[in-house]
């Protein structure tokens, strides 16, 4: 009877501890550390109460057992009592710091846990190697000077966290609040007669009412997965507002060139006499527009891979001198213009050939281009390939654009995906320009580069890239010749032919 008297509380919160355990494990959960460090709690529970009912009954028959197996379940049962509040506290310290930022939360954690870690191993070495005065009076009971010194430090540790969960704490209602307040009150209550006494058989039943208290609030499944589907409804509506936004918006971006093509066609189609030069210039108007048009589609297409995910990383050995032809050829056909130069300078010292992304690095840098050339009526844009650093294996590049006549403007330039999307206006707001640059800017950070820029006050703006790429062939590029004159002379040729082609169908 005197051994049923002394784990009669602890019994009952072994079965409790049971049903808590295999009721959670059975929930479907939002996974995070918070899961793993309840089920570690509940299960450092139930090894308290299994200690307890071992030293109680090894008290109880003592003379007929070594002291040395007594003493063992004693402090089996300080061991599995203290990490049961250390992982309480780890507990408390993960729920409250969710919220932070990744890397933040990660330093507080890491700091926090190594610190308790500490302080509770501490005491535990000290309470396991102090003297314990066993006790078979009224019920089968430890205790000794010591442990009651380490006890109250480590239960006024754990009562403090225990606070800490109420402190500003605005994800608890109040629904939520009244029950772990109850439990509070209660354990402080029993706590306290614990630290001026030498009962210890009502603490794991304090725990186990602390943690079922727990299981029913803070780390209520039911309560998350319904907070995650009111998360992700309100999300998923203000994307379907966000969607109706930018149809709206882009539908006038789109309209433009659209009735600039249109009008034009009509025009030529029912001019009853034809005049060349109207008819080159409607022409150039009509390409004009069509270019502009195919430009937004590609950028808006380029955005719409980013934003869902598609867009990925595809690696493969690619040469230099094959991204600055496609370069050329692509400044050739789509951007070079009369009062415009344009240059390309390589280092010779550049490895020839590299492992990475060669398309994404072809698009980023003819984005920014595009953004260059479009700021430039007159002057010039330049493009230079420099080696910032170097090791046998990797090299990390700067791609340098440069144009003249136009200062980039800082907020143009800080511009996300996100302001394509959410600017409230009827227009877009956002120029064609701007658009290549958040394109750029987003495929830099896919491939772990940085973008910036620098303006220089009457000369015009520097954007700098760098890029990290594995070496493949270290041979060096040697001289890169400039094919300006070439892409000059290629495109009064190709205008020549255009204008013969032309009179001739004419």
């Amino acid at each position: 009877m005197k051994y049923l008297a002394s784990v009669g509380c602890s019994m009952g919160a072994f079965v409790t501890l049971i049903e808590i355990l295999i009721a959670y494990i059975s929930k479907k959960k939002v996974n995070n550390l918070q899961n793993t460090l309840f089920v570690a709690i509940t299960v450092f529970c139930l090894l308290s109460c299994l200690a307890e009912f071992s030293y109680a009954y090894c008290i109880s028959v003592r003379e007929t057992l070594p002291l040395s197996t007594v003493l063992f379940f004693c402090r089996s049962y300080i061991f599995f009592s203290l990490f049961c509040m250390y992982f309480t506290i780890c507990y408390i310290v993960a729920y409250r710091t969710a919220d932070l930022e990744e890397k933040k939360r990660k330093k507080i954690r890491i700091v926090l846990f190594s610190i308790f870690f500490v302080i509770y191993s501490v005491c535990f070495f000290i309470a396991s190697n102090s003297r314990i005065e066993l006790y078979d009076d009224f019920l089968y009971q430890f205790s000794g000077p010591t442990i009651n010194i380490i006890s109250a430090i480590c239960y006024g540790i754990f009562i403090v966290f225990i606070f800490v969960l109420f402190i500003k704490n605005k994800e608890l209602s109040k629904n939520q609040l009244l029950p772990l307040l109850y439990a509070v009150i209660v354990v402080v209550c029993v706590f306290g007669t614990q630290i001026f006494g030498y009962d210890f058989n009502y603490l794991t039943y304090l725990l186990t009412f602390l943690l079922a208290a727990i299981f029913f609030t803070t780390e209520n499944q039911d309560f998350k997965l319904l907070g995650e589907l009111e998360e992700s409804k309100k999300i998923a509506d203000n994307e379907n507002v966000a969607q109706s936004k930018f149809l709206e918006k882009i539908s006038h971006e789109v309209r433009s060139p659209l009735n600039n093509i249109l009008g034009l066609s009509d025009i030529l189609l029912t001019e009853p006499e034809f005049n060349f030069e109207n008819i080159k210039a409607d022409a150039l108007n009509i390409q004009k527009s069509s270019a502009y048009l195919l430009n937004l589609t590609n950028h808006i297409a380029d955005i719409s891979q980013i934003e869902s995910g598609k867009e990925k990383v595809e690696e493969a050995e690619y040469a230099l001198a094959d991204i600055i032809d496609s370069i050329y050829d692509n400044v050739n056909k789509k951007l070079l213009k009369d009062d415009v130069s344009f240059s390309i300078n390589v280092d010779e010292n550049l490895p020839k050939s590299y492992y990475g992304d060669a398309e994404k690095i072809k698009k980023i840098i003819l984005n920014v281009l595009f953004n260059a050339f479009n700021y430039s009526s007159n002057g010039k844009v330049s493009l230079d390939i420099n080696e910032i650093e170097r090791t046998d294996k990797e090299i990390k590049l700067e791609f340098l654009v440069f144009n003249t006549g136009h200062l980039m403007k800082e907020e143009d330039f800080d511009r996300g995906i996100q302001d394509f999307f959410e600017n409230n206006s009827n227009s877009l707001n956002i120029s064609d320009n701007i658009i290549a640059l958040m394109v750029a800017k987003s495929l830099v950070l896919m491939l772990d580069g940085e973008m910036k820029f620098a303006n220089e006050k009457g000369k015009g703006t520097r954007y700098f890239i760098t890029l990290k790429q594995l070496i493949i062939d270290p041979t060096s590029i040697g001289k890169v010749t400039n094919s300006l004159d070439i892409i000059d002379m290629y495109k009064k040729e190709q205008s020549n032919i255009k204008d013969s082609s032309l009179e001739v169908n004419l």
